[in-house]
């Protein structure tokens, strides 16, 4: 056996596969453990550094699977799923990766995709719980992940599916994203995490500590919603406007473009 390090966490996979296998993990998905009330989760020592890690039971697969459809899968109530959430946050902590923030999304009570923040084990400013979360959903459920050709845009998350009723959108279809699955995340999402949240276009968002909680240990995201509510030439970062003749080269290809894919 080897050891693989894997885009989510460490697992063991045979020496003759080259990929991974795992829900929330990336592509294929594995087949977890119905048997087991934890969730098919097992406790791992990293033979590197000696930390004990929780990973799922998962089966090593090929490059060849194509098959994004999660089989296996446990039901979980939102007790059990905010729990996983938090046990994530707590890994990120104990193993020096990041603040102490998980998240899972789910559909039905399934798990789609876990996450964890990763800003200090990537350097990766943008490495937060939802956004980690939000990203490996996508390569879950996207057969073709990490890139998609445009033969196969209109499945999946880039279904096109028709704007919900009474809604003022413009366009009569986007694609559907994350619609039907929720989110359950440790504490509130900062603003870039809620803006990921709106455009994945999740139904519903869970969250157990609060802003005041999460600015009380030193991440203090209460005062970036604040910011956004002041006039641009008032907020802390220097906002500017110029050159919009070249910003208009750019939008009128896309507005002109015969075959584009609304998003």
């Amino acid at each position: 056996m080897r050891w693989s390090q894997t885009i989510d966490t460490l697992t063991m996979c045979s020496a003759g596969d080259n990929r991974f296998s795992a829900a929330g993990l990336g592509r294929p998905v594995a087949l977890f453990r119905a048997d087991r009330p934890s969730g098919g989760f097992e406790r791992y020592r990293e033979p590197s550094t000696g930390r004990r890690t929780s990973i799922p039971d998962v089966k090593c697969a090929s490059n060849s699977s194509r098959d994004p459809t999660p089989r296996g899968t446990i039901s979980m109530a939102p007790d059990e799923l905010m729990e996983e959430a938090y046990r994530l946050a707590e890994e990120s902590v104990d193993n020096d990766w990041g603040g102490p923030f998980g998240a899972v999304i789910a559909k039905d009570g399934e798990i789609v995709a876990r996450g964890q923040n990763r800003v200090l084990l990537t350097g990766d400013i943008t490495a937060h719980a939802e956004i980690e979360t939000i990203r490996k959903a996508a390569q879950v459920l996207n057969g073709e992940a990490p890139t998609i050709s445009p033969a196969h845009q209109n499945e999946s998350t880039l279904e096109l599916v028709p704007r919900p009723e009474g809604s003022a959108d413009r366009l009569p279809k986007r694609a559907k994203m994350l619609m039907g699955m929720e989110i359950y995340i440790s504490g509130a999402p900062c603003p870039m995490c809620m803006s990921a949240i709106y455009w994945a276009r999740l139904d519903a968002v869970h969250f157990a500590s609060d802003l005041a909680d999460t600015s009380a240990i030193g991440f203090d995201d209460a005062f970036q919603y604040e910011d956004f509510t002041k006039p641009q030439s008032e907020r802390r970062v220097r906002i500017e406007q110029f050159r919009r003749d070249l910003g208009a080269v750019a939008y009128r290809a896309w507005a002109e473009k015969p075959d584009k894919h609304p998003y």
